[in-house]
């Protein structure tokens, strides 16, 4: 950041200078521009550890960008899980309350035979039945005895079988509440399992905000810088033309678009919402390599790279003050102090300097100011809405 302040300074006293000065004459003119191309040069040595930061910036923003995109995939996976552990907790519910079900049934018949058994112990106690040699010595006769006898027997089946049920019950109940403890452990542990889930859940929204709040501040880093080179850029684009007022005379005739073959406008003249910054052009989007003409005649006066955002960039003095901009180019066609015609291929379209994609800002300013070039050019090269030559007067 020390870095971006210190070459924010160095253009802005490179800028302050005499950027409102006229100068005499052409030569006092010409010097200035030479003067103004060796201050440009020397920004060149700042410009490696510009790019560099910028560099850094773009893929610490690929880095968060391309972490959000794992974690939205860890998101998606665990609320995956943890409809899977809803549905197995249901259904580990409703085999309890079926089990739970069934133990009650079996406790009532439980129940139910050990008051028989208890009943009937208490009328065996009541009647003072002892044993079977009791029952032999009172009988009056053999067939009472041997009645009794059988009797003692069924008895003592009915009690047994009484005695056998109650245990295969309580068997079956611990069994069953062995199985319903076991159920409700495994429903615990999905539980815990569910809980974890949410955790991580809970967790990976966290980073998520924390790697969108860390992407949004180094957006909101890297637009500040970028509007302030646009702002340094807009200063040095005024100087140029005010520099170039007294070059000669505009002898040209209407201006022909830069961009043979495309004719959409990506960005136009003025606010933008994205960046609320000024545009001072219009953004022509085309292939990288696409030729670029130049809108009228005129001298070359700065072809090479700038610091302040425009990438590598064409500056052309069509006379009387009116200078065009050619912004973000993948290469040049011309150079510095070239002459060229109207309609002549002076460089290609690219993305250099602060740009997202190939296309060319185009730019007009006639005096130090800036006009909105839609009013002055058209893809079809048809009459524009304003005159060129009314601009100049």
């Amino acid at each position: 950041m020390k870095k971006v302040v210190s070459t924010i300074l160095l253009v802005a006293l490179c800028l302050s200078g005499s950027l409102f000065i006229r100068p005499a004459n052409n030569m006092e003119a010409k010097s200035e521009i030479d003067q103004l191309r060796d201050q440009l040069k020397k920004l060149q040595q700042e410009q490696s550890q510009i790019e560099k930061q910028k560099d850094s910036i773009s893929n610490e923003i690929d880095s968060l960008l391309s972490k959000k995109s794992s974690m939205d995939e860890e998101l998606h996976v665990t609320n995956e899980q943890i409809n899977v552990y809803e549905k197995i907790v249901d259904n580990i519910k409703k085999q309890i309350a079926v089990k739970e079900a069934e133990i009650e049934e079996l406790q009532a018949e439980h129940d139910e035979y050990v008051r028989k058994f208890q009943q009937r112990a208490r009328e065996s106690y009541e009647r003072g039945e002892t044993s079977y040699l009791s029952m032999i010595v009172g009988s009056e006769d053999i067939s009472q005895m041997m009645a009794k006898i059988d009797l003692m027997k069924q008895v003592s089946e009915y009690e047994n079988t009484l005695l056998a049920k109650i245990e295969e019950d309580a068997k079956a109940v611990k069994e069953l509440k062995a199985e319903l403890d076991a159920q409700k452990a495994e429903q615990q542990k999905h539980l815990n399992d569910l809980e974890s889930a949410k955790q991580r859940q809970r967790s990976t929204m966290n980073n998520i905000q924390s790697a969108i709040s860390t992407l949004e501040s180094n957006q909101e880093s890297l637009a500040a810088q970028q509007k302030k080179y646009e702002e340094m850029e807009a200063e040095l684009d005024k100087k140029i033309s005010q520099l170039a007022s007294s070059s000669g005379q505009y002898s040209g005739d209407e201006l022909i678009w830069p961009v043979p073959g495309y004719s959409s406008i990506s960005s136009g003249y003025g606010y933008r919402e994205f960046d609320n910054a000024f545009h001072y052009g219009i953004d022509i989007p085309a292939a990288k390599g696409t030729p670029i003409v130049a809108v009228e005649k005129g001298t070359i006066i700065y072809a090479k790279w700038v610091t302040t955002g425009g990438g590598m960039k064409i500056v052309i003095d069509h006379g009387s003050g009116l200078v065009t901009n050619y912004n973000h180019l993948s290469g040049f066609a011309v150079s510095s102090g070239q002459t060229v015609s109207k309609g002549q291929v002076i460089g290609y379209v690219g993305s250099t300097g602060f740009s997202t994609g190939n296309h060319l800002d185009f730019r007009i300013i006639h005096n130090g100011s800036f006009y909105n070039p839609t009013d002055y050019i058209n893809p079809s090269n048809s009459k524009p809405k304003k005159s060129i030559k009314d601009l100049i007067g």
